[in-house]
């Protein structure tokens, strides 16, 4: 680590070196004189006997620096003297690596924040979307993955397989904060929702189960971070703030962390507001208590000790006898038998959810991924380009090779230079690309 750092202070190190040969050359050449040898002899011997200093300092400059380090850095300068005389030829390297790495890496990132990256929350491998598979006597509202509110609530007393089970769902209102309303996006979720994904807040208190016990009982809201700096100038006192939800007050008691914003990437939330408010949120809505209308997501956190397969294979004989409940329900439809039985032969499958779950994602996997590797062939083929450059470059490079060999550069020497040259263009390839990108 001391030579690598000694190659960013060597100005310093070569003057020190020079003011110590030199005082231990005049030094020398004193003690001769003082001997009775004239100065022009002195000078000649104690220069022999210190060596050349030339000499002298490559042997330093080798304690100092690795020799492989400053040897490269030559080559680099070398490489980078000889792009400039030829300038068509860098343009048309730097470009091809550029075009190939800006694409990649555009698309990589959109891959990233939309499939591959996972939730800032505690452990979010151990997140699962909990899904209805078969045949459901409910009405819907939304999209795919949907169950009601109260079999949440059913599905949080497994305790068995989860450390706990919250529902969402995405809807928008219109909010009023200090002018005329507007269209704003919000979840109604359950009381274990931010305790569930380990969210802190960053100002005041998030929703509890404390929230989620009466419907109408708790207008209350929580603000994302974004949204109370943007909309609150990150005001000190939001806190106890009223905001009028579709004309209905509710009191904001906290701020979510700044790095969370929601489990659904495309649609970021401005808030939360408890589950047990939707008929104010949702305008008409009277189905929260219906076990028939599906319009929450259930997500649930599986305990330390139970794996997927452990889980979904458990929660099976409760789902199935939930089911069988719900048949001798007074309110159950009146359908044929086959009907039923489709109903009884319905599953419950535990997806995993590190990265939430986004309707987005599932629209967008299949040309993101084709996209990627589309581009990903591109920069092969870029690649390819800059490498057949390389070739017809190393050609015209052929006598100055042969040069080099002659005078008694190693083949190593030789291929260290080659590969500085190719460093040093794929940096600069590197750098633009992502700079596009």
């Amino acid at each position: 680590m001391n030579r690598v750092l000694n190659w960013f202070r060597r100005r310093k190190l070569e003057t020190d070196l020079d003011r110590e040969l030199s005082y231990h050359l005049d030094r020398r050449v004193s003690d001769l004189i003082h001997s009775g040898i004239p100065e022009p002899e002195a000078r000649r011997r104690a220069a022999l006997e210190l060596g050349g200093a030339t000499q002298v300092r490559e042997e330093v400059r080798d304690i100092w620096l690795t020799r492989w380090l400053r040897d490269f850095v030559y080559d680099l300068r070398f490489s980078a003297r000889s792009f400039l005389r030829s300038p068509s030829f860098t343009a048309t390297a730097v470009l091809s690596l550029a075009l190939g790495i800006g694409a990649t890496t555009a698309i990589y990132s959109l891959v990233d924040q939309i499939i591959l990256h996972a939730l800032p929350v505690d452990h979010p491998e151990r997140l699962v979307l909990i899904d209805w598979k078969g045949f459901q006597m409910a009405e819907t509202f939304g999209t795919d993955n949907l169950m009601s509110y109260p079999i949440c609530r059913d599905l949080q007393q497994q305790k068995e397989f989860f450390d706990g089970v919250f529902c969402r769902a995405a809807t928008t209102i219109n909010l009023s904060t200090s002018g005329e309303p507007r269209l704003t996006a919000v979840e109604l979720v359950s009381g274990t929702y931010f305790s569930v994904l380990g969210v802190t807040p960053a100002l005041g208190r998030l929703l509890t189960i404390d929230d989620d016990q009466v419907p109408g009982s708790s207008p209350v809201v929580v603000l994302s971070y974004d949204f109370w700096k943007n909309q609150f100038g990150s005001a000190q006192d939001i806190v106890g703030r009223k905001v009028l939800v579709n004309q209905h007050p509710m009191t904001v008691v906290g701020v979510s962390a700044p790095t969370f914003h929601g489990i659904d990437v495309g649609e970021v939330p401005s808030l939360w507001i408890p589950a047990v408010m939707s008929a104010k949120a949702i305008p008409g809505f009277n189905g929260m208590l219906d076990r028939r209308t599906r319009w929450m997501q259930i997500l649930g956190r599986l305990r330390q000790d139970v794996s997927l397969t452990e889980a979904q294979a458990g929660l099976q004989p409760w789902f199935k006898a939930m089911l069988d409940e719900d048949t001798r329900r007074a309110d159950f439809p009146k359908v044929s038998a086959e009907w039923r039985q489709r109903f009884l032969a319905s599953t419950l499958a535990l997806i995993p959810a590190p990265q939430g779950h986004s309707v987005l994602r599932s629209n967008l996997a299949r040309p993101l991924w084709v996209l990627f590797v589309a581009t990903a062939v591109l920069l092969a083929l870029a690649c390819l380009n800059v490498a057949g450059l390389f070739l017809a470059r190393g050609s015209a490079r052929h006598r100055e090779i042969s040069t080099r060999l002659a005078l008694g550069a190693s083949r190593g020497r030789i291929g260290r230079q080659l590969l500085a040259d190719s460093v040093l263009l794929a940096c600069a390839g590197g750098l633009l690309g992502v700079a596009m990108a």
